[in-house]
């Protein structure tokens, strides 16, 4: 069967101007398992603090020929990548910064002390941890995703993969999921009450907070492989996101390298563990906070739907030859690229809103 490949490439420039952010309803949730956390500790320990900002995605959907009634369908497969432009690493850095150094001034102003790493290093929870000083910005952790730490804030970790990636297991584990959770989240704050009883019964936080922009539909098929996504600004509250897990340039959406499209799972969650049963070793205290759906950031990307298309060629006629009728069906393939021009300062001030809403919250709520 001969083959041939046809590849349509669009490009768009999205120029964004004058637009006045604003945040939609937060609606916030949480839960609680015990009572009064400032009469059983003033000390905290921040185990974790990362904010993820997706700044491009990448997906694949490739449909196989084969026979479609009496004829035959030809190979199909669909690309489309969206990424973000004009928002430099250092730029997310520091929002990350002054929205943790607002998150400490809020808990030392309701009377906590801070746990420095020295005094935690020094349990034998951590004892087989590697400490980080100044964890890098990853693109690692997943497809599209920039994780940024606050920075010169130490963490403990038990490694990385040759890829980058935390090692699973660790406070910040590889991601993995079961009936759609992190996993490794779970498995941290499950034993958080342990190095709580270390810390003579300091609550332990971890904080995982996740900045989206771009909402992609489910792929499909239907006369050949279609991809469409839709801009959407928000802080997510509970999503899964897909896409090729390729790494980006220095610069915000300049996208180079191949690879496999995986999952992760994106939910912006608050945790806070204290303390250890002498009796079952359960926790003293624990709360767990979130949002029971997305928080909005309003007036900062033009609402756009992209879409990239690979039609089905289907040979139903057929060629006789002397040895019996001969279908074939030429494979086509689409490639689509949208590179968003956003305007940086509404797209800096809208992620802090959105990260300062959903801390300022939560860091008065789990102490009431």
């Amino acid at each position: 069967m001969r083959k041939k490949t046809f590849i349509s490439t669009l490009c768009l420039l999205i120029g964004v101007i004058a637009y006045s952010q604003s945040l939609g309803e937060f609606t916030p949730k949480d839960k609680k398992l015990g009572k009064d956390l400032k009469s059983k500790t003033k000390e905290v320990y921040i185990a974790n603090f990362s904010v993820n900002y997706q700044i491009f995605n990448q997906k694949e959907k490739s449909v196989k020929g084969g026979l479609i009634g009496r004829g035959i369908g030809g190979n199909t497969k669909a690309e489309l990548t969206v990424g973000l432009n004009n928002v430099e690493y250092s730029d997310l850095q520091k929002v990350t910064n002054e929205v943790y150094q607002k998150f400490v001034t809020d808990l030392k102003s309701q009377g906590f002390t801070i746990i420095n790493a020295d005094q935690a290093g020094k349990t034998d929870y951590f004892s087989k941890y590697t400490r980080v000083d100044n964890m890098e910005p990853s693109l690692a952790e997943g497809p599209g995703l920039l994780t940024v730490y606050p920075q010169g804030q130490p963490f403990f970790i038990e490694g990385f993969y040759n890829s980058g990636e935390k090692k699973q297991g660790g406070l910040l584990g590889k991601i993995s999921k079961i009936g759609g959770e992190d996993v490794n989240r779970l498995k941290a704050i499950a034993s958080y009450n342990k190095l709580s009883s270390q810390l003579n019964d300091a609550a332990i936080i971890n904080v995982d907070l996740y900045v989206m922009f771009l909402e992609v539909e489910k792929s499909y098929q239907g006369g050949g492989a279609k991809i469409v996504a839709n801009t959407n600004y928000r802080l997510s509250a509970y999503e899964h996101l897909k896409g090729k897990n390729d790494r980006p340039t220095s610069k915000v959406g300049s996208i180079i390298g191949k690879a496999s499209e995986i999952t992760v799972l994106c939910e912006s969650r608050f945790d806070v563990v204290q303390g250890k049963n002498k009796i079952g070793g359960s926790p003293l205290f624990q709360y767990t906070g979130g949002m029971k759906k997305n928080l909005e950031i309003d007036g900062v990307i033009k609402k756009e739907s992209f879409k990239s298309f690979a039609q089905q060629d289907i040979d139903v006629v057929g060629t006789e030859t002397a040895f019996g009728k001969l279908y074939r069906a030429e494979g086509k393939s689409s490639e689509s690229i949208a590179i968003i021009d956003v305007n940086k300062n509404a797209y800096l001030d809208g992620a802090k809103q959105s990260l300062e809403k959903f801390m300022d919250y939560h860091t008065s709520e789990f102490t009431k």
